[in-house]
């Protein structure tokens, strides 16, 4: 059973990663990554996410940081960082 786990959460992966390329951002915060992803079965939920951003994370292709936003800092935030290599290798992120 585990091996059917290890295979969803590769999926998850995949499906995430296919999603933060089409907005062209290099960082984006979990919550929005959820909003862009919530339509996949098995994102009922922001824990969701956490499978296959692992995976990812693991591999090497995205960091995840609590960040805190505004002036005030209030509650940290978590982004999803992409790769710097990821992101050179792949025309969606070409720099202006």
């Amino acid at each position: 059973i585990r091996g059917a786990n290890e295979d969803e959460a590769m999926q998850d992966a995949k499906y995430i990663l296919k999603r933060l390329d089409s907005t062209g951002q290099t960082e984006l915060s979990k919550r929005d990554l959820y909003q862009l992803c919530r339509s996949k079965a098995g994102f009922e939920t922001i824990t969701g996410l956490d499978g296959g951003l692992s995976v990812l994370s693991k591999m090497g292709y995205i960091r995840i940081a609590k960040v805190r936003v505004g002036e005030k800092g209030g509650r940290p935030s978590e982004r999803v960082f992409l790769n710097p290599e990821y992101t050179t290798q792949n025309p969606q992120y070409s720099q202006y």
